[in-house]
């Protein structure tokens, strides 16, 4: 949704962004439900991270805003 919302304001790089902010969201969620003892949801999070993380590792480099 992040990806598409900045596609539609034609941010240039919203692909690497919702990356960085799903990797950050997701790193953490999964820190705070591991603190609170909820293991699966830290599992769901530390992938969604992960997933996050590699999209970053195959992506282009980062584009100039101008």
């Amino acid at each position: 949704m992040t990806r598409e919302a900045l596609e539609t304001m034609g941010v240039a790089d919203a692909g690497r962004i919702a990356s960085g902010i799903g990797l950050v969201t997701g790193g953490s969620l999964a820190w705070m439900a591991a603190s609170r003892g909820e293991q699966f949801l830290a599992v769901m999070f530390a992938i969604l991270a992960v997933s996050c993380f590699q999209d970053l590792q195959q992506s282009p480099p980062w584009r100039r805003w101008n």
